[in-house]
């Protein structure tokens, strides 16, 4: 299962697991970094999300965008989620990513993060991307994009902004359909 192989991967790199009976997070050092989050409710297959960065959601607490993924994961038929970002830097605000430095965008990206992305992109296959206009910051939305698609990920979205971005799924109405998102493709 998905959960136990992030579970493998943190371990492998030292990263902190935090674990509870409603799934786990993974942390960098001093937690300013949030690689994945899980939630398993039952048996079957964990719908993957990518989006933005991080904010408040550990292992133990839930976040208004963690309950609006689960929403959406269970009406898809899945058993749980698993949930990674663009950027691994946990902040309550994208203005925190658009410092326009090639250090801040290491900083902000985190070291082990395009490593995971790999990992969910070949052991998934169908990813939901949503980190909406703010994916164009260091032009992030293309690199993952082409680091998801290039480890056979098929991209999905819940919605596009009129610039065809993939909308963040908090602001989405519960019916928003799943759609098949293709990277370039106008729309």
């Amino acid at each position: 299962m998905l959960p136990e192989q992030i579970a493998v991967w943190a371990a492998a790199r030292g990263l902190t697991l935090q674990q509870s009976p409603a799934g786990t997070a993974v942390f960098g050092a001093r937690y300013t970094h949030r690689y994945a989050l899980t939630r398993t409710w039952e048996a079957g297959t964990h719908a993957v999300f990518v989006l933005l960065n991080p904010s408040e959601a550990t292992a133990y607490q839930d976040d208004a965008t963690l309950r609006r993924l689960v929403g959406f994961a269970r009406r898809e038929g899945h058993g749980g989620l698993v949930l990674a970002n663009a950027f691994a830097v946990r902040s309550k605000s994208p203005y925190i990513l658009d410092t326009h430095s090639p250090a801040a965008l290491a900083a902000t990206v985190g070291e082990h993060n395009d490593e995971l992305l790999q990992l969910l992109a070949q052991e998934a296959g169908d990813v939901v991307v949503g980190w909406g206009i703010w994916g164009r910051v260091f032009s992030r939305a293309a690199a993952v994009e082409q680091l998801l698609t290039g480890n056979g990920a098929r991209l999905w979205a819940l919605g596009l902004t009129k610039d065809g971005h993939p909308r963040h799924p908090l602001y989405l109405a519960k019916a928003a359909p799943l759609t098949r998102y293709e990277p370039g493709v106008a729309r």
